[in-house]
């Protein structure tokens, strides 16, 4: 959601709620005693920071834990803002969250079968090269022995 207002608490632009546009809304209090507009200009003024309110949120019951930015508008006496519901930010973070932890026991998954697949390719080659290797020397010490016995020629 996108709002601007002016330094008097008059509401420019509001993209959910154009009913508010021209108000003067400087007065407007969350239920815990919070000015939310007062508090949003002095966001602005200044330079721009974030703000903790509750509102009532369209689809549920009482008013919910909200955050809010507000920035200056260079050049003039106007203030934009975002604000976006606590519950809203939550649950995408745990879209995200619960995402990224797919992917990520994909990735361990394909990188233990690698390893697997790697670590027995590795022992098949190891044990390949070492009957290679010792095939002659068991060949030369079996015609040594035979020497040694008086068996070989």
């Amino acid at each position: 959601m996108l709002f601007i207002y002016d330094k008097q608490g008059i509401n420019i632009v509001h993209a959910s709620s154009p009913k508010n546009q021209v108000k003067n809304l400087l007065t407007l209090k969350d239920s815990n005693g919070v000015f939310i507009i007062k508090e949003l200009i002095r966001a602005g003024q200044s330079g721009g920071g974030f703000l903790k309110y509750v509102y009532a949120k369209p689809g549920v019951t009482g008013p919910q834990p909200k955050l809010s930015y507000s920035a200056p508008i260079k050049g003039g006496d106007w203030y934009i803002g975002t604000a976006f519901y606590i519950d809203d930010i939550e649950r995408l973070t745990q879209i995200y969250s619960d995402k990224v932890i797919a992917q990520m026991h994909s990735q361990l998954r394909s990188a233990f079968f690698s390893a697997i697949i790697l670590s027995a390719l590795t022992i098949f080659i190891m044990l390949f090269v070492a009957q290679k290797i010792s095939q002659p020397i068991n060949a030369m010490l079996e015609t040594l022995n035979d020497i040694a016995d008086g068996e070989g020629g």
